[in-house]
């Protein structure tokens, strides 16, 4: 017998859940080749959550002061799971982390990126 339920502790869990069963299915839906079934709330979640990993990443790398390398392969690990982006479609979502990832590189960091430099980090590695 239930003698109290806590709604919010229920609402947190059950958003989690959701999120990773979103995640999946974008993940199912490119392993498919079907990328025209992704929407642009897939893309902007995605976009979302890329954007957080990046700006709490890099703020801690810089206690690290890396090399320009060495961010690059850290930042490039950080976008790797974020596949749904690499689609033509998201193009305008890549440009808008590359400015975050830009700005705040040189912020954090006090490293320069270029474009080619952000180009590189959206390559699949083959």
């Amino acid at each position: 017998m239930v003698v109290s339920f806590n709604w919010h502790r229920y609402s947190v869990a059950f958003s989690f859940l959701k999120k990773g069963a979103g995640a999946a299915r974008v993940q199912k839906i490119l392993r498919s080749g079907r990328e025209n079934n992704l929407s642009e709330d897939d893309f902007f979640e995605a976009a979302d959550r890329a954007k957080k990993a990046i700006v709490s990443g890099i703020r801690a790398q810089a206690i690290r002061k890396p090399g320009k390398r060495e961010l690059l392969f850290y930042l490039r690990q950080l976008l790797e799971p974020h596949i749904e982006l690499r689609v033509p479609r998201a193009y305008a979502f890549r440009i808008a982390i590359n400015n975050v990832i830009e700005r705040n590189a040189e912020e954090y960091c006090s490293i320069c990126l270029t474009r080619q430099d952000l180009s590189l980090l959206w390559q699949d590695v083959g």
